[in-house]
């Protein structure tokens, strides 16, 4: 029953939930974060880091949780042939060791802590699925595949960046596993 504007106040200061479990599908809570992101648009200066050009693969996650299907998936686009320039963007060192580091490095993968980049200190809340827009964002490539870290491709997935659907609409999106009975139209 909260206005627009108030939900808005509410996400500026609130800490990151719990949220009431249906809260992101209420009207007023669409339109606020639709708002937000006008503002955010409106207000956005890019940064001065490294041009963008090319082409690569964004991966967010580490920890115990994500870092063996990362690694398998990983594993699966280098073993299909894959050459992109790959990224894995993770939370602080505890979710990644240098061992592990190392690894991923052998595959060309560049390991990047989230919260040593600058525009970090920026975000209220930089955790979980955030950092997976955080990291697409300040990749340094102008075309990039993000995988969730429980993907694992079944062939190279380079061919996307020239599938119809990604040179008619510039982006391709398909839904999460949980999602798979939606009817989508493309």
């Amino acid at each position: 029953e909260m206005s627009v504007d108030e939900v808005i106040e509410l996400i500026r200061t609130s800490p990151p939930g719990p949220w009431p479990a249906d809260w992101g599908h209420q009207k007023n809570v669409i339109d606020a974060h639709k708002v937000l992101v006008d503002e955010w648009i409106e207000n956005y200066k890019p940064s001065e880091h490294v041009p963008r050009s090319g082409r690569g693969i964004v991966i967010a996650g580490g920890g115990l949780k994500y870092i063996p299907s990362v690694w398998v998936g990983v594993h699966f686009i280098r073993k299909f042939g894959c050459k992109l320039p790959i990224q894995l963007w993770y939370l602080g060192d505890h979710e990644i060791d240098p061992a592990l580091i190392r690894l991923f490095t052998s595959l060309g993968v560049e390991c990047v802590n989230a919260l040593d980049h600058p525009a970090a200190k920026d975000f209220r809340i930089l955790c979980g699925w955030e950092l997976k827009l955080f990291a697409t964002w300040h990749s340094p490539w102008r075309e990039v595949l993000f995988l969730d870290a429980d993907s694992s491709p079944v062939r190279d997935p380079e061919y996307l960046f020239e599938s119809a659907p990604y040179l008619k609409h510039g982006a391709i999106f398909w839904p999460d596993y949980a999602q798979w009975t939606l009817k989508w139209d493309v």
